[in-house]
């Protein structure tokens, strides 16, 4: 659950970090959220709900990354460049972090 509903521009900035499916016809538009490897999320535009799926072992990562990704939505007023090499920063970080792992 969000503090607020969700607004229909979060569509766009999501697009920025993984693909990103919209059901528009129905009374509130459906999306899906997809970033690979990390997680899903679904929702519908002006609702509280977000569902996350991941798999069990991306569990650490996909917190990190969703609190990352939500946390730099603000309705579209947000430096998205900034955000954007910090997101690719933090890919960079878990993707060596993996690497490391015998």
């Amino acid at each position: 659950m969000v503090d607020e509903p969700v607004p229909g521009n979060i569509i766009t900035y999501l697009e920025q970090f993984g693909s990103v499916k919209v059901l528009a016809d129905m009374a509130q538009p459906f999306y899906t959220f997809r970033m690979a490897d990390y997680f899903n999320i679904k929702g519908m535009v002006d609702d509280t709900t977000m569902f996350v799926r991941y798999q069990p072992e991306f569990m650490p990562h996909t917190e990190i990354l969703f609190t990352h990704l939500i946390s730099g939505f603000d309705t579209g007023n947000s430096d998205l460049e900034s955000i954007r090499e910090q997101h690719d920063e933090l890919i960079r970080k878990i993707t060596s972090a993996a690497s490391e792992i015998p």
